[in-house]
C-alpha cells in the first residue's frame, strides 16, 4: 500500500483532494450567488461573457468588489491608488458618473475599442478634488448661478469660467442657470439635444446643486477681469469634461480628416464679423491673404478652421500649392447666418463635435494664425498646453 502525507493512502490523499475541490466549487457559486467578486490584481479582468474587458495594467489593489450580475462594470467599492499607470473602458461601459465623482483622473488615450484614464499629477489632482469638494459637497443654499449667455462659443464659456473661479475662491458653489444654449438646441429651442438643453448635454456635470435662476442677468458681469482660463487653464477642464458619447464622436469625426505634419492652424473668423457696423461687431474682417502673407516662408500644410465657406473657396483659388486641410461639413457664405447664428447644419450636437474635432487635430499643429476671438484666444490656451513653445500671430 503506497503511503503518504503524513501517514496518509492514495485513496484517502485523492478522498481529501476531492473535498477541497468541492469546498472550492461550493465557496465560488456562494460569492456569485450574493453577486460579489473580490479582484487583488489589476491586470486582465473579465465580469461575464457579454461584460467586455473592464480594465488592464500593471498595478496592484486591494478590495475590488465588482457586482457581476449587471451591465454597469464600474466597482461597487474601489479607490484607486495614486500610482495606478491606467484604466481602461470599452466604449461600450459607460463611465460618466464615475468620472463625475472622481475628477482626479484624466483622458489618457482613446482609440477605436477602448479609451483610458490616467491619474493626474498630484498639484493637478488637489485643485480637482479641491473645486469638487465646492461643487458637490458644500452648502447648496449658497449657490451662485451665471446666466448661459448663447453668444459665442469662447464668450460663453469664459463666463462660466468666471463663475467656477469665483467658486473657488469665495468657496461657495457655483451652477449654471436654466437658460436654454444655443449650442445645445435651436433659438427657438427646436432640435434639443437633451431635455435640459443646456452645457449638461455635453459635458458632467459641474455640481450636485439645483440650477436657480440666475443672480447674474448682464453679459458684462464678471467677478474676475482675467479671463478663467488664463488663470488657470484646470478651471476649463473642470467645466468641460465630455460625456462619453461626446467623446466618441469627436474621436470618430476626427478620423474624417487625415493632418499632415507639421502643419499650421489658420483660424478665419467670418460670419458675423462680415456685418460690421455700430450694435453688430468690432472684429475686422480679414482676406486670405492678410493670414497666409506672415506664414509665407512656413510649411505650407494649413488646418484651415473657418464658419465661412467663401473663405475656403478663396484660399484655394489664391494659394493652390498649399495644402488646404478642412472637413467638409455645412457652413454658411459670408454673413448669411446673420449675427451669432452658429448652427449652418441645423443640427446643435453635429456643430459641438465639430468644433470639438477641430479643436483636437489643432493642437497637432505648431502654429497659430488668428484674428480677434475669444475662440481664437481659447485655441491658443489649448495648442499652448500640449507644446509651450506654439508660435502664435493674432491679426488683431
Amino acid at each position: 500500500m503506497v503511503t503518504g502525507m503524513k501517514g496518509m493512502t492514495s485513496k484517502q490523499f485523492l478522498v481529501r483532494a476531492f473535498g477541497f475541490f468541492l469546498v472550492a466549487i461550493l465557496v465560488h457559486m456562494l460569492l456569485i450567488r450574493h453577486k460579489l467578486l473580490t479582484l487583488t490584481t489589476w491586470e486582465t479582468h473579465r465580469l461575464g461573457p457579454s461584460k467586455g474587458q473592464l480594465a488592464y495594467g500593471a498595478a496592484t489593489y486591494h478590495n475590488l468588489t465588482f457586482d457581476t450580475n449587471t451591465t454597469d462594470p464600474l466597482p461597487v467599492q474601489w479607490e484607486p491608488p495614486m500610482n495606478a499607470s491606467s484604466l481602461c473602458f470599452e466604449w461600450a461601459q459607460n463611465t460618466d458618473d464615475w468620472w463625475t465623482h472622481h475628477p482626479t483622473f484624466q483622458i489618457q488615450s482613446e482609440n477605436d475599442t477602448h479609451f483610458c484614464f490616467v491619474h493626474r499629477k498630484a498639484n493637478q489632482a488637489r485643485f480637482f478634488q479641491t473645486l469638487y469638494e465646492i461643487q458637490f459637497h458644500s452648502d447648496c443654499s449658497k449657490v451662485f448661478t451665471k446666466k448661459m449667455w448663447s453668444d459665442g462659443w469662447g464668450a460663453d464659456l469664459r463666463n462660466l469660467l468666471d463663475g467656477l473661479v469665483h467658486a473657488r475662491m469665495a468657496k461657495r458653489p457655483f451652477q449654471v442657470d436654466q437658460t436654454p444654449w444655443h449650442y445645445a438646441a435651436k433659438q427657438d429651442v427646436s432640435r434639443p439635444v437633451c431635455p435640459a438643453m443646456g452645457i449638461g448635454c455635453y459635458f458632467l456635470p459641474i455640481s450636485s446643486c439645483p440650477q436657480n435662476p440666475s443672480i447674474v442677468s448682464q453679459r458684462a458681469d464678471y467677478f474676475h477681469g482675467v479671463p478663467a482660463y488664463f488663470t488657470s487653464r484646470y478651471y476649463y477642464e473642470y467645466l468641460t469634461r465630455p460625456q462619453q458619447w461626446l467623446r466618441k464622436r469627436i474621436y470618430d469625426y476626427s478620423k474624417t480628416l487625415p493632418l499632415t505634419l507639421p502643419c499650421i492652424t489658420m483660424h478665419v473668423r467670418r460670419g458675423d464679423s462680415v456685418l460690421g457696423g455700430p450694435g453688430t461687431s468690432h472684429r475686422t474682417y480679414h482676406s486670405i491673404h492678410e493670414y497666409v502673407a506672415p506664414i509665407r516662408n512656413d510649411p505650407k500644410n494649413i488646418l484651415l478652421l473657418t464658419d465661412d465657406e467663401d473663405a475656403i473657396a478663396e484660399a484655394q483659388r489664391l494659394y493652390p500649392s498649399y495644402h488646404w486641410m478642412y472637413f467638409r461639413r455645412p457652413r454658411y457664405h459670408g454673413s448669411e447666418g446673420g449675427w451669432e447664428q452658429h448652427l449652418p447644419s441645423d443640427d446643435p450636437a453635429f456643430e459641438v463635435v465639430a468644433l470639438l474635432s477641430e479643436f483636437r487635430l489643432a493642437k497637432q499643429c505648431g502654429m497659430l494664425v488668428h484674428s480677434a476671438s475669444n475662440f481664437g484666444q481659447l485655441l491658443h490656451a489649448e495648442m499652448k498646453n500640449v507644446d509651450s513653445r506654439i508660435r502664435r500671430i493674432n491679426l488683431g
